[in-house]
């Protein structure tokens, strides 16, 4: 939402298996028993973000990010119950990643081997992929 919302202060993004404005869709691939006590834990959440208003927010400023670089590092496998439709979630997480990058002006995704806490699984990886945006 940041780079949406002032362009101006940005040149460069990496977002770290951050949320997606298609968010809200992959939700609805949760099984409907589960579906409504995972959607009041994204709003639950210790920042106060209204998780859903935010993910309409953000579908409207994809298109204002401004033509800087722009990489998505995606943490694989994608960490879900075993309960749910793991494959068909991972092939659709995936899909909205390629989509999301390919949106923006000089979007890249990066898949890194890790969980969700690339920044402390993976932190050279992070710092490579930061300085890559720094030297462009």
């Amino acid at each position: 939402m940041y780079p949406g919302t002032y362009p101006d202060q940005v040149t460069g993004l990496v977002s770290l298996d951050g949320s997606l404005p298609t968010d809200d869709e992959v939700d609805q691939l949760i099984p409907a028993a589960e579906r409504a006590q995972v959607m009041a834990e994204q709003e639950a959440n210790q920042e106060r973000v209204e998780f859903y208003r935010t993910v309409d927010q953000a579908k409207a400023l994809v298109a204002s990010v401004p033509d800087v670089p722009v990489t998505y590092m995606a943490a694989r496998p994608v960490e879900l119950p075993a309960s749910w439709p793991v494959r068909r979630m991972r092939a659709f997480i995936a899909a909205k990643q390629v989509q999301f990058t390919k949106a923006v002006p000089k979007g890249r995704l990066v898949e890194v081997r890790s969980s969700h806490d690339i920044d402390l699984e993976k932190p050279e990886l992070v710092i490579q992929e930061i300085n890559r945006i720094l030297e462009a």
